[in-house]
């Protein structure tokens, strides 16, 4: 199995994106969860972050602590009710502030993750770059040592 080491691309300072994306695997004792750090400019062009796990939940082995439930109280505000979830006693920076279960015929797959547009966060995150990702590793590293996994059947 090979070792997915937490990496940083390097922005020069000269380039303006108003939107980028980055994917990459964390992978720990046999299980791996996907990864997406993206990098978008708000309205003043200032660079903002966040960051997703993308967890399939046929693999979960207890759903019930993970797969978020529908918000019937008040959809408008947000689709699926976290609060519960298992998900929020991992280390998100700033918390959990996205979670929705995306559906693609029977596979479903669950995108949490959070932002970087807090008050106590910096008003250009393009020089703090770096964090965001290792932010991003530790979480999905964080979710593998809770073993969330079924465990592989053999052949």
């Amino acid at each position: 199995m090979i070792k997915h080491e937490p990496f940083s691309p390097k922005i020069p300072s000269n380039v303006s994106i108003k939107s980028q994306n980055w994917h990459f695997v964390v992978s720990h004792e046999g299980d791996e969860v996907a990864v997406e750090v993206k990098r978008w400019a708000d309205w003043e062009g200032k660079g903002k972050w966040n960051y997703y796990l993308f967890v399939p939940v046929s693999k979960l082995k207890d759903k019930d602590k993970w797969v978020p439930k529908y918000n019937e109280s008040n959809p408008s505000w947000s689709q699926f009710d976290y609060s519960e979830s298992d998900f929020n006693k991992l280390d998100f920076h700033g918390g959990v502030t996205y979670c929705i279960i995306k559906s693609i015929g029977n596979y479903q797959t669950i995108q949490v993750g959070c932002d970087y547009a807090h008050i106590f966060d910096s008003d250009d995150m393009d020089s703090e770059h770096e964090s965001v990702f290792a932010d991003a590793y530790s979480t999905g590293l964080a979710f593998l040592e809770c073993k969330p996994y079924i465990e592989p059947k053999g052949f």
